[in-house]
């Protein structure tokens, strides 16, 4: 899609703009929690005074060695095909 988008761009068939609020909802909606979280992350910043680097955990030793297994093992379910069943 984003290469047959790039030609229209060029010749004028497509504009960059407001999206249009029936057809481009989910991008709307994306944009919208992606905008939130980082003014979110901004005020946290600026009352905690430091960067906060969210990709960085927050546990270490054995919570986090028991929040691993947790992710391990639903990881494991999901690759043994349909282990899961809701």
């Amino acid at each position: 899609m984003c290469e047959q988008l790039q030609p229209n761009l060029k010749i004028g068939v497509y504009t960059n703009g407001i999206l249009h609020p029936k057809r481009e909802a989910g991008v709307s909606f994306y944009q919208d929690m992606v905008r939130a979280d980082i003014f979110n992350h901004f005020e946290l910043e600026e009352k905690a005074k430091k960067p906060i680097y969210p990709a960085k955990g927050s546990m270490h030793g054995a919570e986090q060695d028991e929040v691993v297994c947790k992710e391990q093992a639903i990881c494991a379910a999901v690759d043994e095909g349909g282990k899961l069943s809701w």
